[in-house]
């Protein structure tokens, strides 16, 4: 995942103080966590509006775009 450097807080908060993570670029950093993949992981992705990005597993991040896409569809 990439996260936005403001969001340090709540991944310790999430994964721990021992989780690893790594500079990304000026404005944001990576970190490499195994996670149960289901819809709450998902909902705590969504949380932080777009400040969060999964990258990697390919079919994880495509879970979660068609889970988006899927809701977004029932939006009247």
């Amino acid at each position: 995942m990439i996260c936005d450097n403001s969001l340090m807080d709540a991944i310790i908060d999430k994964f721990g103080t021992g989780v690893k993570t790594y500079a990304y670029d000026m404005t944001s950093f990576k970190l490499e966590v195994n996670v149960a993949v289901n819809h709450a992981f998902f909902g705590w992705v969504f949380e932080f509006g777009g400040k969060v990005s999964i990258k990697a597993p390919e079919d994880v991040k495509n879970q979660y775009v068609e889970l988006v896409r899927s809701v977004a569809a029932t939006v009247e």
